[in-house]
């Protein structure tokens, strides 16, 4: 399965479809998120339902880095959003 990286704009027209996880630190995530979104730490990522997800972080490093092993593990849709 290919990583699928969507810009912002792509994602405000899927958002209602996909499950947002912010993969960021509580405070991060506290000081701001995409409405919506779930905090879920990065090794916690297989235990999420089911669906197409859509991760996050802050500048797309960390996005970066567990798409490649996602990649690997999981058989279901997923969007990196471009630049976090």
């Amino acid at each position: 399965m290919s990583v699928n990286w969507i810009s912002p704009k792509q994602f405000s027209e899927l958002k209602d479809d996909i499950l947002c996880l912010d993969i960021r630190s509580e405070q991060e995530h506290l000081q701001s998120h995409i409405p919506g979104s779930c905090l879920v730490g990065q090794h916690n990522i297989a235990l999420v339902p089911n669906e197409s997800l859509l991760i996050y972080c802050q500048s797309g490093i960390r996005t970066e880095m567990l798409s490649k092993t996602l990649e690997a593990r999981i058989k279901r849709t997923f969007f990196c959003l471009k630049g976090g």
